[in-house]
């Protein structure tokens, strides 16, 4: 591997579709707090921090990802259980619409 002079981290976000890169610094820890804070404000659907540095043997920018956090993707069944509790709530309201209306006359 390189010097640790040539060593840069990148931290990028990926929201709407696109991806942006935040900062870039020397120092490891840095990246790694700023990518922790970023992705716990929940705005970012991924946070990556990607190390970088020139392979002097084959002079070639090697590029490695040493953090990649993404928030979790609602599963088919979490959207089928939501539709199933919103119909539910539909016929219940119009079963006790027709109770009332057939059986509570006065």
């Amino acid at each position: 591997m390189a010097a640790g002079r040539s060593i840069t981290y990148t931290v990028a976000t990926f929201a709407n579709g696109t991806w942006k890169q935040e900062g870039h610094t020397r120092d490891l820890d840095k990246a790694l707090s700023a990518a922790e804070r970023l992705f716990g404000t929940k705005r970012f659907q991924k946070v990556k921090v990607d190390q970088t540095y020139v392979d002097e043997a084959s002079r070639r920018n090697v590029v490695t990802t040493v953090f990649d956090r993404q928030l979790p993707r609602a599963e088919s069944t979490t959207w089928l259980l939501l539709l199933l509790s919103v119909a539910l709530a539909v016929a219940t309201f119009f079963l006790v619409r027709w109770g009332l209306a057939t059986y509570w006359q006065s």
